[in-house]
């Protein structure tokens, strides 16, 4: 009898906990129609940027859309491995990449698991072209950016680059201003760093060496901002980027994307594949237009220059104040 009442007791536990393990595990199904996980390759904001934009976007165009959302906070590795889990999590439908590293990460596995990348520079030099992937770049007229230089610091000779020689986004587009500035007569030094804890010593090289700093897209520069930017100003050095969101932090002027806007795109794209079915590979990597110049009025001050009112009919030109 003893035996009889352990046998129902140790069963009746068994079914209990069977039970709650089931309602456990039924609580972590996905509730929403379509499941996007977010690998940001690290705070900073433009990235900052990309995601609120296109979650904003998501949310109109996807309907019942939920969000997984992980940081690799600048770590390749970090990346890695969260990339690994978003591939092995069967609730996720697309990932969003943000930043080279993220997209990178993404697609070195060998999955065909949507990937939509926004804020990469230059998808082709950064191996981003498998058939799961499409995105926005945030590539720059080059040409146009490194012009301003010549708007509103016209007696410059030498422009410092400032940039992550390991970051293939920064790299390209330092490859591609070198000639650009070499046909307005300026003489370019690279001022290079791996980490963020480089940065101090370059800008301070930089500073001493020249009469301009240029950063390109650059995750390390726009994660240091709040350093290079006041350091640079200190000195009268006008830093000039290539993202319009550094110059409310301090930077002289930039030309760039409107990194927002830039995730709202990339939601377009996923909708394109989640509702309309389409392949990745046959959507267009889309480009955004720069056509306005944004200029801190504080830093010009600080730096003894003059903004011209005008840089051409189709240019808007956006003056900011640090906060």
């Amino acid at each position: 009898m003893k035996i009889q009442k352990m046998l129902l007791l140790t069963t009746g536990t068994l079914m209990l906990v069977g039970a709650l393990f089931a309602f456990k595990h039924l609580r972590k199904q996905p509730t929403h129609q379509f499941t996007v996980g977010i690998l940001q390759t690290a705070s900073h904001p433009a990235l900052d940027a990309v995601r609120e934009g296109f979650k904003k976007q998501a949310l109109a165009k996807l309907g019942d859309v939920g969000f997984i959302e992980q940081n690799a906070q600048g770590s390749t590795s970090n990346a890695h491995m969260i990339a690994q889990s978003f591939n092995q999590n069967q609730s996720i439908d697309l990932v969003l990449a943000i930043a080279t590293p993220a997209a990178q990460a993404m697609a070195s596995l060998n999955s065909s698991k949507p990937i939509v990348f926004a804020a990469v520079t230059d998808p082709t030099a950064a191996g981003l072209t498998g058939q799961n992937i499409c995105g926005a770049t945030d590539s720059i007229n080059v040409a146009q950016q490194c012009a301003l230089i010549r708007e509103l610091t016209p007696n410059a000779k030498t422009v410092a680059l400032l940039f992550n020689k390991g970051e293939v986004n920064a790299t390209s587009m330092v490859a591609q201003m070198e000639p650009e500035l070499k046909k307005l007569g300026l003489t370019t030094i690279q001022c290079c760093v791996t980490n963020e804890s480089e940065i101090p010593a370059a800008v301070a090289s930089a500073c001493g060496k020249a009469e301009v700093i240029l950063a390109p897209i650059d995750n390390t520069v726009a994660s240091t901002i709040d350093f290079i930017a006041p350091m640079a100003r200190s000195r009268q050095i006008p830093l000039f980027v290539s993202d319009n969101l550094l110059v409310q932090r301090g930077a002289l002027a930039a030309r760039g994307v409107d990194y927002f806007t830039s995730g709202m795109t990339a939601a377009d794209l996923a909708r394109h594949i989640l509702i309309e079915h389409q392949k990745p590979s046959a959507l267009k990597t889309i480009t955004p237009e720069c056509n306005t110049v944004f200029v801190n009025k504080d830093t010009a001050h600080a730096c003894e220059l003059t903004v011209p009112q005008n840089f051409g009919d189709d240019v808007q030109v956006r003056t900011v104040y640090d906060e």
